[in-house]
C-alpha cells in the first residue's frame, strides 16, 4: 500500500527518485527501497514525505484516502500561495482580479 501510494505521490509531482530524495534529505537508494517494499522511512523521513507531498502521514500510510479534490501542487504554485498569503487584503484581490481576467481570456480561446 504505502509503496504505491508513494510511486503516485511522486508521478503526480513529476520528481525523480534522485530529487525526492535531494528534497527530503534522504538518499536515492532508501526511496527505491521505499518505492520496492524493501524497506520503510522512519518518522522523521515520513514527515518529511508528508510535507513535501502536502498529505497527512495517514494518507501516505493508506489509513486516509488522498481526497479527490486534493491535487499534488507544483513548486511554483506552492510559492505562489505562500506569496499570496502575505499580501494585504487589496493587494490579493488585485491578483485575483487579474488572475479571473486571464482565465476568462484563455476559456474563450478554447471555446
Amino acid at each position: 500500500m504505502f509503496t504505491e501510494i508513494l510511486k503516485d505521490l511522486r508521478k503526480q509531482k513529476k520528481v525523480t527518485q534522485v530529487q525526492l530524495a535531494e528534497a527530503i534529505g534522504v538518499s536515492a537508494g532508501n526511496v527505491g527501497d521505499w518505492e520496492n517494499g524493501k524497506s520503510r522511512p522512519n518518522y522523521g523521513a515520513l514527515i518529511s514525505l508528508a510535507n513535501f507531498f502536502g498529505v497527512s502521514a495517514d494518507v501516505l500510510l493508506g489509513l486516509k484516502e488522498v481526497d479527490e479534490r486534493t491535487t499534488v501542487l507544483a513548486d511554483w504554485e506552492v510559492d505562489l500561495v505562500s506569496m499570496i498569503r502575505k499580501m494585504d487584503a487589496r493587494d490579493q484581490e488585485d491578483i485575483f482580479g487579474l488572475a479571473s481576467m486571464k482565465y476568462a481570456r484563455n476559456i474563450k480561446k478554447e471555446a
